[in-house]
């Protein structure tokens, strides 16, 4: 049966080795990583006011912004933990990740056969009333 982790920091941890990976090869990776972490402030209130050349209004910050943490990561194969580094339960904002993560469910749903055919209106299959607005009927 598959392992499907709980809720961070309590999943299962594997060696690399164990998973068939290098470990060199994930402790090189951990170390790029943690050594080239974005040139972006900690203090992200002042960069996310400042730092992106947009005028007002269109540079109002409209919800909460903390400092940010450390580089960290894990690396995760079968669901288990073979690598981490830095504070893997620091709770970080995020910024242009969305699409990425849509676009990977959205690929995963298609295999699954979930997805009918990606060039259908969502409204065509999702019945929870959120895809029936004019904005959202509009046809391609």
């Amino acid at each position: 049966m598959p392992y499907f982790p709980p809720r961070h920091p309590d999943w299962e941890r594997s060696r690399p080795e164990a998973a068939g990976l290098d470990p060199a090869g994930i402790a090189d990776a951990a170390r790029f990583a943690a050594l080239h972490e974005t040139p972006w402030s900690r203090d992200l209130a002042h960069m996310v006011a400042t730092d992106f050349g947009e005028a007002p209004p269109w540079n109002e910050t409209l919800g909460p912004v903390r400092p940010r943490g450390g580089p960290n990561g894990l690396v995760l194969r079968r669901g288990m933990i073979v690598g981490e580094w830095g504070d893997t339960a620091q709770v970080d904002l995020t910024f242009s990740v969305a699409k990425s993560y849509l676009s990977i469910l959205a690929g995963l749903a298609f295999d699954r056969g979930l997805i009918r055919d990606v060039h259908e209106p969502v409204r065509r299959t999702v019945e929870d009333g959120d895809f029936t607005a004019r904005r959202q009927r509009r046809e391609q």
